[in-house]
């Protein structure tokens, strides 16, 4: 509905109209997907949601070649989006690692267990590499990719110890001295959620708004926080209570 209000007042906001395409692809309704995504696209062509979708359609009719085009021309404009990364490995038999590849591997290659989002560059990879035959990297790729996954839905201890620490420093009257020194010409929304329920999507239709800005994942207020205080109470969670 967001998306629709947003396309009544500017029909030529691409943004809401690439938005609205991923909406209808993920309904199945390829037709009316492609319908958005190309306006989108011929009102910015440098819109990688709009080329994304429009990847995702050739690929559904067969059309591999314009397929891989729209995958390559998406990872082009906005390196970091996986999604497309993986399309494009998917439907191109014969394709050959790029800078983009290269980059977005060493991020794989030097992630920790708990980047979660990340995961899908190692099935990626793993593709790939299988494809090719090499088996031994292919596993590697597997295994590791696996292994986040599996770090992410098994840290239920480290989370409960969070939520004491939680607990012990952000007591009322803390929370309620941060208030008052609040900024209140800005206000940020944060979107929480567990992994694959929506939240990009949100965030997505949340930017169509002329007066909303989204910056993508940040990490700066998880690393402070680890730094000011998790990491001050790692060593004493077990008398946390």
């Amino acid at each position: 509905a967001a998306l629709n209000k947003s396309i009544e007042l500017n029909p030529s906001y691409s943004s809401a109209l690439a938005n609205l395409a991923s909406v209808m692809n993920q309904k199945n309704l390829v037709e009316d997907a492609y319908i958005c995504a190309l306006k989108a696209f011929k009102i910015d062509n440098n819109n990688f949601i709009a080329c994304n979708n429009l990847g995702l359609y050739y690929r559904s009719k067969g059309d591999y070649k314009k397929s891989k085009n729209f995958f390559k021309k998406s990872l082009n404009i906005n390196p970091n989006f996986y999604e497309s990364l993986n399309s494009l490995i998917e439907v191109d038999d014969y394709y050959e690692p790029d800078q983009i590849f290269y980059n977005l591997k060493s991020k794989f290659d030097n992630c920790d267990l708990q980047n979660y989002e990340i995961a899908p560059i190692g099935f990626a990879i793993f593709t790939l590499f299988d494809r090719k035959g090499n088996y031994k990297e292919a596993f590697k790729y597997l295994n590791k990719a696996n292994n986040i996954k599996d770090n992410n839905l098994s840290s239920y201890k480290l989370e409960e110890n969070i939520f004491k620490i939680n607990k012990k420093i952000f007591t009322n009257d803390l929370v309620n001295k941060i208030s008052n020194k609040a900024n209140r010409d800005k206000t940020p929304i944060f979107i929480i959620g567990m992994p694959r329920s929506g939240t990009t999507l949100l965030e997505q239709i949340l930017s169509c708004h002329s007066k909303i800005s989204s910056y993508g994942e940040l990490n700066f207020i998880s690393e402070s926080y680890k730094n000011n205080f998790i990491n001050k109470f790692s060593n004493k969670t077990d008398k946390v209570q």
